[in-house]
C-alpha cells in the first residue's frame, strides 16, 4: 500500500519480503521506485501519474530488486483507493511472473526444448492449433482437466460454460461447449480450483504453430483477495458492515429487483457516556449495541454501522405495517440499560425510515431516513417540556 502523495510504501506483505529476501518491515517508508529496476522506473512513474485518467486501475510488468541484487519480474496491478476512507492509499497487488517471463524468452527454441519446458511448468500448459484442437498438453494440464493425455491431444479443447458464466476446463457433457474466443483470463479446472491463463499466439512459429496457454493455480490468491475485500467492508469495532459494505450489499439486492426498507438508528445518550466514562466505555457500548442489533434482525437483513453512533438496517418488508414493526422491534432491542465493564448506562434510540429500490437511489433514501431520524430526535427531546408545561 502506497502513500498517495509520496508513493512511499506504507505496508508490504511478508510474502513480498520472502520473494525479495528482505526482513519484515524493511519496505516501509521506502519509495516504490527505489525497488524497481532503473529501466522500469519510468513506466512505473507514468502508471502512477495516469491512475486518474485510466479509471483508477493500471497493470504493468516490472522488475523488483532482491536483497542480493538480483531482480524478479512482477506483474503490478495499481488500484486507486485514495478516496476510499477505509483504505486512503494506492494499492499495489504484485504477482511473481519470473517463471512466466523465463518461459516466454525460451518459447522460440527447438521443439524438443519447447515441449520439455512446457511439460515442467508447475501448473500446466497446452498448445492449441487454429482449429481449436490440442497439439500438446503437459501432464499437469491433463490432471487439471481430469483426463489422460491420450484422450486430450488431437481433440478439440474441452472448454465448457458453467451456470455462473465462468469458463471451465472440463469434459462434463452436461455443460455446454464454448470456443477459444470465449476464453477469459481466469478459468476453472476439473476439481473446481481456479487457474489464471497466460496466452500467446505463436501460430506463425513453425516450431509451435498454435496458441500457447500456460495455467497458474490462483485459488489461494482469489481466496485472499475475497478475504481482504470482506475485511475492508467490516466495521472494526462492532463487526457489522461499514458504509462501504452496506452500500455494496444493498446495491446488489436492488440490482436483483428488490425494494428494501431502511431503518436508521441513532443512540441518544452516547455522548454523555463518552464524556462521563471515557471513550473506552463508549466503544464498549457500541460493541454491545452491535450485538443486540444482530440478535434483533433476520439472517437476510443487511445490518451496518455507518459511523459514530449511527446504525442502519435494510430489510425486505411487504408493507408499511411490516416496516413499522421492524423499526419498533429494533428501537426496543437497543433502548434501555447496558452493563459495561465498569459501569451501567442507559440509552434510548431515535429512528428514521425510508424505502430504496426501483427509481429511488440509495444515497437519497439514506438522506430521507437521516432527516426523519433527526425529526424523531427533536420530537423526543420536546416531550419532557410538553409534560412539564402540562
Amino acid at each position: 500500500m502506497l502513500d498517495p502523495s509520496t508513493h512511499r510504501i506504507r505496508h508490504a506483505t511478508d510474502h513480498l519480503g520472502e520473494l525479495l529476501a528482505r526482513e519484515p518491515g524493511w519496505f516501509e517508508h521506502r519509495p516504490l521506485t527505489s525497488l524497481v529496476h532503473p529501466d522500469d522506473a519510468t513506466d512505473l512513474k507514468a502508471a502512477l501519474d495516469s491512475l486518474d485518467r485510466s479509471g483508477g486501475r493500471m497493470v504493468i510488468e516490472l522488475r523488483l530488486a532482491a536483497c542480493g541484487g538480483e531482480t524478479r519480474w512482477m506483474e503490478a496491478v495499481l488500484s486507486d483507493a485514495r478516496h476510499d476512507p477505509d483504505v486512503a492509499a494506492i494499492v499495489v497487488n504484485l504477482r511473481d511472473i519470473e517463471d512466466r517471463k523465463r518461459a516466454e524468452q525460451q518459447l522460440r527454441s527447438s521443439e524438443q526444448l519447447f515441449r520439455v519446458l512446457l511439460g515442467h511448468l508447475a501448473d500446466g500448459a497446452l498448445v492449441i492449433d487454429h482449429e481449436g484442437r490440442v497439439r500438446f498438453a503437459s501432464e499437469r494440464a491433463a490432471e487439471i482437466l481430469g483426463v489422460v493425455i491420450d484422450d486430450l491431444v488431437g481433440r478439440v479443447a474441452p472448454l465448457r460454460s458453467r451456470p455462473d458464466g465462468s469458463i471451465a476446463l472440463s469434459t462434463d457433457p452436461d455443460l455446454p461447449s464454448v470456443t477459444l474466443g470465449d476464453l477469459s483470463d481466469e478459468i476453472v479446472g476439473h476439481s473446481g480450483r481456479w487457474y489464471e491463463l497466460t496466452t500467446q499466439d505463436l501460430g506463425q512459429d513453425p516450431v509451435v504453430d498454435g496458441m500457447v496457454i500456460v495455467l497458474r493455480d490462483i485459488t489461494e490468491q482469489r481466496r485472499d483477495v475475497e478475504q481482504l475485500r470482506h475485511e475492508l467492508e467490516l466495521d472494526v469495532l462492532t463487526g457489522l458492515l461499514n458504509r462501504r459494505g452496506f452500500e455494496q450489499r444493498v446495491s446488489a439486492r436492488i440490482e436483483a429487483g428488490e425494494r428494501l426498507h431502511l431503518a436508521f438508528l441513532d443512540l441518544n445518550g452516547f455522548k454523555a457516556v463518552n464524556d462521563t466514562h471515557g471513550h473506552g466505555a463508549g466503544d464498549d457500548l457500541l460493541r454491545r449495541v452491535g450485538t443486540r442489533l444482530q440478535r434483533a434482525t433476520r439472517p437476510d437483513d443487511i445490518v451496518a454501522r455507518l459511523g459514530g453512533d449511527e446504525f442502519v438496517v435494510a430489510a425486505s418488508t411487504t408493507d408499511s405495517l411490516g416496516r413499522d414493526q421492524l423499526i419498533d422491534r429494533l428501537a426496543v432491542a437497543l433502548s434501555g440499560a447496558y452493563q459495561l465493564e465498569h459501569q451501567r448506562v442507559r440509552v434510548s434510540v431515535s429512528t428514521g425510515w425510508s424505502e430504496v429500490g426501483g427509481t429511488i437511489p440509495l444515497a437519497d433514501a439514506l438522506k430521507v431516513a437521516d432527516e426523519r431520524m433527526y425529526a424523531n430526535k427533536r420530537w423526543q427531546a420536546d416531550q419532557p417540556r410538553h409534560r412539564a408545561a402540562g
